[in-house]
């Protein structure tokens, strides 16, 4: 019973001194101009060039139709190519025509309409110019599709029995789900909201303890009794609240700019992105004591951070579509398990499976990264 006054006066000074840093480091990023740029106006800068920079989709390609001849079926998917969104059509006279505007870049794809065959089929001719795969994958896609609908709007698929007698017929439907505008900032906004986390957090933590070891201020926390644990609190808390700023104003943009549904719940939406923001100032405080230089320490954050958030999350590109070893490397980043989570929950809504397997596995790179910084903050000036 002796011991217990000991006990409590040793958990005051302690809660004394990690009050003590937080404020010291609060009052330092406030009036560090940059440090709040970085976490209040590049979420938003980053939000707009990508949300409306960054786009997927395939509007106004232009479309040379070749009319050999101004017959009624020709004008007709002429005029049917000029309703969609998706094309620009131009009339040109012959296929020659058509291949010298290829080759100059005006269009991108041509059709060609011909007579219906001696068996009574229309036959037709898309070619498309194949400089900008994806753009030429996307378009001869959806030319076959505003063709088919064009000469069959309901796509009858013949049923029989087990002994080939007539049944009926069936008429096809596709829905889709999730994102049936087919819009890619649907896709595309979740994924910027993981990049802004990921630099808010490791960018801004990378540089404070270096920040402390270039001015020689962290000699004098050296010399004070704060214990490395008390030193990762004081310098993770304050740009966690600044983070979850960053956080916030990416929902609104991403909500009443972009009009991204959000189908889970918001409760979940902002828990898991507290995780990953913690999970990002591990990765920032570790790289920010193990360098103790700040330039090294912010392109350190670009190589380690930034570029596996662009190119390996699946961010941008899908992952199936990778090689087998990148596709298991990718999954080594905890970026590519929030951009998964996040797409989820605002997509998809609350699917149990996913939200308990990457919130898990999230917290699990939470620990390990801060446990690994606070074991890189020594008070020692080795």
């Amino acid at each position: 019973m002796s011991h217990e006054p000991q006990r409590d006066d040793a958990r005051r000074i302690r809660l004394m001194r990690i009050v003590a840093l937080l404020g010291k480091e609060s009052r330092q990023m406030m009036r560090d101009k940059s440090t709040v740029t970085l976490g209040v106006i590049l979420p938003i800068v980053l939000l707009f060039i990508f949300g409306f920079g960054l786009s997927l989709d395939v509007r106004e390609v232009p479309v040379a139709v070749v009319v050999e001849n101004a017959s009624p079926e020709t004008r007709d998917l002429f005029t049917h190519l000029s309703l969609s969104k998706t094309f620009s059509p131009v009339v040109v006279r012959s296929p020659q025509d058509a291949e010298t505007l290829l080759r100059e870049g005006t269009v991108n794809a041509m059709v060609r309409h011909q007579d219906k065959t001696a068996g009574g089929d229309d036959a037709f001719q898309i070619v498309v110019n194949g400089r900008d795969s994806n753009l030429a994958r996307i378009s001869s896609r959806y030319l076959e599709g505003a063709i088919t609908a064009w000469s069959a709007p309901q796509t009858q698929v013949f049923l029989s029995s087990l002994t080939d007698e007539p049944i009926g017929w069936a008429e096809s439907e596709t829905r889709v789900w999730y994102n049936d505008a087919l819009l890619s900032r649907y896709f595309l906004i979740p994924g910027v909201t993981v990049l802004i986390m990921t630099l808010i957090g490791a960018l801004l933590t990378a540089l404070v303890v270096a920040r402390e070891w270039e001015r020689g201020t962290f000699e004098a926390i050296i010399a004070t009794p704060v214990l490395p644990s008390e030193i990762l609190i004081g310098k993770t808390l304050p740009y966690f609240a600044l983070g979850m700023i960053g956080l916030i104003l990416c929902l609104l943009a991403s909500s009443f700019i972009f009009h991204v549904p959000m189908r889970g719940a918001l409760g979940l939406v902002i828990g898991v992105s507290a995780v990953y923001l913690t999970v990002s100032l591990g990765i920032g405080l570790l790289i920010s004591a193990t360098l103790k230089n700040q330039f090294l320490a912010s392109q350190s954050v670009l190589i380690v951070c930034f570029m596996p958030t662009l190119m390996w999350s699946g961010f941008v590109f899908d992952l199936k579509s990778a090689p087998m070893v990148a596709y298991y490397i990718a999954y080594l980043f905890p970026a590519t398990w929030y951009v998964e989570l996040l797409q989820t929950l605002l997509l998809a809504g609350n699917v149990p499976e996913i939200v308990v397997r990457d919130g898990i596995i999230l917290m699990l790179y939470a620990v390990f990264f801060l446990a690994l910084a606070k074991a890189k903050i020594k008070k020692s000036l080795e």
